[in-house]
């Protein structure tokens, strides 16, 4: 399917077949996406998901209806997303409820419909820190690492890649976006740029930094492009959206790991539950995963099954 998909953007290239229909947003959505990226820094992945569940809504309410925002109100929000949810996983609800929300709340914000209006977006049932994150054994990080092939290209670039996520606990996005500029060879540190669009100087191991080495001087492909790493085949571009899950995926599975999650973010959890085992703080752990909330990290108390033994209470026994 990869070879059929070249083959017909090369056709379209050449005038052989007829371009892609043009995407047309509602004005609206591309002021919503706007404002996103300028209040909030948002990535155009997010944009992207919230894109999907926001244009049913908008098509929804615009019928028959003329300058309908100044007319939203809470009735008409639970309505739609009560409607909606007979025919959304809950998952997805919870995604829906995110961008309807934050959607309101540009509407709010540029005087087309009432103020705190946001709030009367209903929430999905989700208990917070009601489940374990799903991580890796170090023993399993390790095969994973052991079964790439740093003699190949792609051996060398994937094992670079799960270094920077099982080390550093980098995000996908982490990684895909790293440029060649962000790497401070003399100072031993790599610049990171995550969600918060803040960029934070990471320290860069000793093995991190000599797989990133070895890639870039045998393994890349000469080209212009500033990012570090590269799709194997031409024509050479960087990482796609779902690559670096990808490489994450097929190398878990080339180990042999049993995992019910095989992600790039399960190195992330595996991470700071190796380090929450080895005394760490979370403290110390969200500096390092760049959390701008504490509660963010407090998920990872719950692995330390050590300190939980000291102060777990025994099970009352039945009285008769």
């Amino acid at each position: 399917m990869a070879a059929v998909k070249w083959f017909i953007a090369y056709l379209r290239h050449v005038g052989i077949a007829p371009p892609l229909p043009a995407v047309v947003l509602p004005e609206l959505v591309g002021e919503f996406e706007a404002w996103m990226k300028e209040q909030r820094g948002s990535a155009e992945r997010t944009l992207s998901d919230y894109r999907r569940h926001l244009l049913p809504f908008v098509e929804t309410m615009r019928i028959g209806r003329i300058g309908w925002q100044s007319r939203l109100d809470a009735a008409k929000l639970r309505s739609y997303v009560i409607t909606r949810s007979q025919h959304t996983t809950r998952t997805q609800m919870l995604v829906v409820v995110r961008a309807l929300r934050m959607f309101v709340r540009f509407l709010v914000s540029t005087g087309r419909c009432p103020s705190h209006l946001d709030r009367a977006v209903p929430s999905v049932p989700h208990w917070k820190l009601s489940t374990l994150p799903r991580y890796l054994a170090s023993s399993e990080i390790e095969r994973v690492l052991a079964r790439c092939d740093p003699s190949t290209p792609l051996g060398a670039r994937d094992r670079a890649v799960l270094l920077l996520l099982a080390r550093l606990g980098l995000r996908a996005g982490d990684v895909r976006r790293l440029q060649k500029s962000d790497l401070d060879w003399t100072a031993g540190r790599v610049r990171v740029v995550g969600k918060a669009r803040r960029p934070v100087w990471l320290p860069l191991p000793q093995e991190v930094r000599e797989a990133i080495l070895e890639y870039l001087s045998m393994c890349r492909p000469a080209c212009s492009v500033p990012e570090v790493f590269l799709c194997a085949k031409a024509p050479h571009r960087p990482l796609g959206v779902t690559t670096v899950g990808g490489i994450a995926h097929r190398a878990i599975d080339r180990a042999g790991v049993v995992s019910s999650t095989k992600g790039a973010h399960v190195f992330r959890h595996s991470a700071a539950t190796t380090l929450v085992r080895a005394g760490a703080t979370l403290d110390e752990i969200g500096v390092l995963l760049r959390h701008a909330s504490r509660d963010s990290t407090a998920v990872y108390a719950k692995v330390d099954l050590s300190a939980l033994h000291l102060i777990a209470q025994p099970w009352p026994e039945p009285t008769p």
